[in-house]
């Protein structure tokens, strides 16, 4: 079933927040790579955004990075680092379960089942969330290993994961394990008060490591706070935006319920799904009877934690949590929070298999017999209150075909996916329920390891067509973006605003960006990364005029802002407009006769001839942002920063070379400091692992 699930992942495309933007920027940075360039600034979609400030674009991340710059980019490679990074997120989960349980058959259950919970087949589109899950197992697997061991190399590995789940994801779960870590420091401290100074030493290293190998990041993104609209503080409704609601805890029996997008869930369908598998209930309940109890009970208790916390406005918490504790103000998703509270459950399952390995006492297999009954009856009435639906049609869709199941999706309620789920679920429970006939607990935990692998990737599988692919394949896919250039052309001189944003139907499923795939300038296009200037300008009068000009375009007037309003009350704003933070209004006589042609664009720099009979403007269809230098025959000039946003330059008469460079103070020494920095991560992990076998 796992290898279905890959063939089918493989096979077709995937969609949402992947193709809008992951794609094409990943696209973009392996084009500029594979040119020797370093890409710092992206000029297509909404008229240019630094690339090394925006955390999404993984500019940062080492992994990425070095894959675009061996092996370019292309819908494979996509499939490709999002599949690594599963088996990243299956071998964490391993170890970590191999820490807890010491038991390494269960350990590569927990493994195999971690990559194919609900999280990440929910969340497939957003893979950011999915590269900074995968490194999460190791930050709190190395963490909890230092405490124990007080040995320094696994502080160190500990700095290392936390740098990885920072550049290669979402900032917030590295905030989030961060404060897991705080408390985990208490929990050690008291615990060990005579080693209490020196774990806080070890743990201090650990964190510092982790801010040296981020240096880039973190500098790069706070220097950013200040000029991108995502920096201020969100309100408070913002923040309970995606919750993972009280109602889709369904998807803890009945995760194929959550693939009908329907108003019941009350939250975006990327965001309810937590399955894990029915089997892992039962394993949890047996793990509290049996297991650890002062463990386990801690376990529980932050998966609860987790979970109310995730489920947004629906409990106080998450508003106590914005009020109350930095940084938690800064982001949207409180579905976020049901990854502590997976992580958790999966552990507790893990120690529910340990128990049914290790002990031999009838007690434990009845236990475990009676937790499957509830969970049997759950199933059971679940599957009567749907077959009562008047409107239920018993078509199963063939789950081996996309198109079968988007099909099934679209012509059918919810209630026909939960009779489906139900029917899959009979079948796995009546295995189960053999299992425990038939075997002792030591056979039956691997049986019910099997078991488990089994139920997740078949509601994997299920939920695949909802929110991991569509049905454009691959290889349609790719030969269609074979035929876009990856290189970088000078654009046109047609007017910005007849560029089309939208993807023809041979690039679907990608809706935005296409712009910075086909190599063109767009006023519009999709970026989480968007400039408050560049939004001040959108909503303002100028917008529908400014779009109207080519990239490059020259005025002959530049007006203070202090006649702005005057002029937008009076309709006096035109294509030529140009206002800027001038005390009087700087006119040249005459008529502006003056051609401008673009002789060179590359991702980090802009040439353009201007010819003019007398002095001229030239204003630049790109957003200004610190870094930005321009010279006109060699020489420096002042850029004015013109009409909100963009970036204009007097020009003399005559003939003129004016050239305009990005080039953001210490971001280039940075990115050779984190390079150098990295090489000597992985040649030091390579001399040590090699020392360690030698002796």
């Amino acid at each position: 079933m796992g290898a279905l699930v890959a063939i089918t992942y493989f096979t077709y495309m995937p969609i949402w927040d992947t193709m809008d933007y992951h794609y094409p920027i990943s696209s973009y940075i392996s084009d500029c790579l594979q040119q020797n360039i370093l890409p710092l600034w992206c000029p297509y979609p909404m008229l240019g955004s630094p690339i090394y400030s925006d955390p999404s674009t993984g500019f940062w991340y080492p992994v990425n990075m070095l894959l675009y710059y061996v092996f370019g980019f292309n819908a494979y490679v996509l499939k490709t680092e999002y599949v690594l990074h599963l088996i990243i997120a299956g071998v964490g989960m391993y170890k970590l379960a191999e820490n807890f349980t010491s038991n390494r058959r269960i350990a590569i259950a927990a493994g195999l089942v971690f990559p194919f919970t609900g999280f990440f087949v929910s969340s497939a589109a957003l893979f950011s969330f999915t590269y900074s899950l995968a490194w999460l197992p190791f930050v709190f697997l190395y963490y909890i290993k230092g405490c124990a061991t007080k040995q320094w190399k696994y502080f160190v590995y500990g700095g290392i994961a936390m740098a990885l789940c920072v550049l290669g994801g979402y900032i917030v779960f590295a905030i989030l394990s961060a404060y897991v870590l705080g408390f985990m420091f208490l929990y050690y401290a008291i615990s060990q008060r005579h080693n209490s100074i020196q774990l806080l030493f070890k743990s201090g290293i650990m964190a510092l490591i982790s801010i040296v190998l981020c240096s880039g990041y973190l500098y790069s993104m706070l220097d950013s706070l200040p000029y991108q609209a995502r920096g201020d503080m969100l309100g408070l409704h913002s923040v309970m935006d995606n919750p993972f609601s009280p109602q889709s805890l369904l998807s803890l029996i009945l995760p194929f319920s959550t693939a009908v997008d329907i108003p019941f869930f009350d939250t975006d369908i990327a965001m309810r799904n937590m399955y894990m598998g029915i089997i892992a209930l039962p394993l949890i309940y047996i793990a509290l009877i049996y297991g650890n109890r002062k463990q386990n009970i801690m376990l529980l208790l932050i998966a609860v934690l987790f979970l109310l916390v995730s489920f947004g406005a629906y409990t106080p918490l998450r508003a106590w949590l914005y009020y109350n504790v930095p940084l938690m103000n800064m982001f949207r998703h409180p579905a976020i929070f049901r990854a502590g509270a997976l992580l958790a459950l999966l552990l507790l399952a893990a120690q529910g298999l340990r128990v049914l390995y290790s002990f031999q006492h009838p007690n434990v297999k009845r236990h475990f017999a009676g937790a499957t009954i509830v969970v049997a009856l759950l199933i059971a009435i679940a599957f009567l209150l749907a077959i009562q639906h008047e409107t239920i049609k018993l078509r199963f869709p063939d789950f081996t075909s996309i198109q079968s199941v988007v099909a099934f999706n679209n012509n059918n309620n919810v209630w026909a996916n939960i009779i489906v789920q139900c029917a899959a679920l009979g079948i796995l429970l009546a295995l189960v329920f053999i299992g425990i006939a038939l075997f002792n607990t030591r056979s039956l935990a691997i049986v019910i390891s099997l078991l488990w692998v089994l139920d997740v990737t078949l509601a994997a599988q299920m939920n695949i067509a909802a929110t991991m692919v569509c049905n454009i394949p691959v290889k349609t896919f790719a030969e269609e973006a074979a035929k876009l250039p990856h290189n970088f052309p000078i654009p046109s001189q047609r007017p910005i605003v007849e560029t089309v944003v939208m993807a023809p139907e041979a690039l679907s499923p990608m809706v935005y960006n296409t712009v910075i795939i086909k190599k063109e300038l767009s006023h519009d296009g999709y970026n989480p990364f968007v400039l408050k200037s560049y939004k001040r300008f959108t909503h303002s009068a100028l917008y529908e005029g400014v779009i109207q000009n080519p990239l490059a375009y020259t005025t002959s007037c530049i007006r203070p802002w202090s006649c702005y309003m005057t002029d937008s009350i009076n309709d006096d704003i035109s294509i030529q407009s140009v206002y800027a933070d001038f005390g009087k209004i700087h006119c040249i006589d005459g008529a502006n006769k003056a051609t401008t042609t673009v002789t060179k664009f590359e991702p980090n720099a802009i040439a353009v001839k201007v010819d003019a009979t007398q002095p001229t403007y030239l204003n630049l269809l790109q957003n200004y942002y610190p870094g930005w230098q321009c010279s006109i025959d060699g020489m420096p000039i002042d850029i004015i920063k013109s009409n909100f946003t963009f970036m204009a330059v007097a020009v003399p008469s005559g003939m003129h070379q004016v050239y305009f460079e990005f080039k953001p103070p210490y971001v280039k020494q940075l990115v050779y400091m984190q390079i150098v920095l990295w090489l000597i991560v992985i040649v030091g992990l390579f001399y040590y692992n090699a020392r360690q076998k030698l002796s």
